[in-house]
């Protein structure tokens, strides 16, 4: 999944790699971290992709909110969009 936007910001740079390339990146670049820093280094990393993951999250709510205000969370509230079971 990480391939995806990897290969889309590098296409924007104008390099092209296949989604095998980049995958095969990463894979050596995380057992060599790995290797290198132990579970400490897995951990880290853990810990830091959870803060990247809140942090966009936060960002795609204050986008969000710009664009539909106050009312589209309303209307959203009031259609059942925020409803996490359907009993």
């Amino acid at each position: 999944a990480s391939a995806i936007p990897i290969k889309l910001l590098l296409s924007e740079f104008g390099v092209a790699l296949g989604y095998d390339v980049i995958i095969a990146a990463l894979t050596l670049l995380t057992v060599v971290y790995t290797y290198l820093g132990g579970i400490k280094a897995v951990i880290w990393t853990d810990a830091l992709q959870m803060g990247l993951y809140l942090l966009g999250a936060l960002i795609a709510i204050a986008v969000l909110s710009g664009h539909v205000g106050a009312s589209g969370w309303s209307d959203a509230l009031h259609a059942g969009k925020f409803q996490l079971f359907d009993t």
